[in-house]
């Protein structure tokens, strides 16, 4: 009788948290739009839009300008000695194309 109610909590947590979990992997999804297109500057193209992600450092093509993906070599260059993985100069070349971006009058826009 304790297996089953043993047996019984763990397919209960189970379902619990796997309810939370696809919660939270569902949310993201609710935005089809890349992270690049919900910068917004009114009155500029969708080309002159990439122009600027491309200038503003985004590797130079139309997927990387949309999704704010950035080169190799620019993630190797912007690497410091004690960075362990890609995370930091990940983060610290968006950070930059978002100060960029904003510089040249963009606006997040969900």
């Amino acid at each position: 009788m304790k297996i089953v109610i043993q047996y019984g909590l763990f397919v209960l947590l189970s379902f619990l948290l796997g309810g939370c979990c696809m919660l939270e992997c569902i949310a993201p999804l609710g935005s089809s739009k890349p992270y690049g297109t919900q910068w917004i500057k009114i009155g500029v193209t969708g080309a002159e839009q990439r122009e600027d992600s491309w200038s503003c450092g985004a590797a130079r093509t139309i997927f990387a300008a949309d999704h704010v993906v950035f080169s190799r070599e620019r993630l190797a260059k912007e690497k410091n000695m004690d960075d362990k993985d890609d995370f930091a100069p990940r983060t610290r070349l968006t950070k930059s194309w978002i100060g960029c971006m904003e510089s040249r009058g963009y606006s997040y826009q969900r």
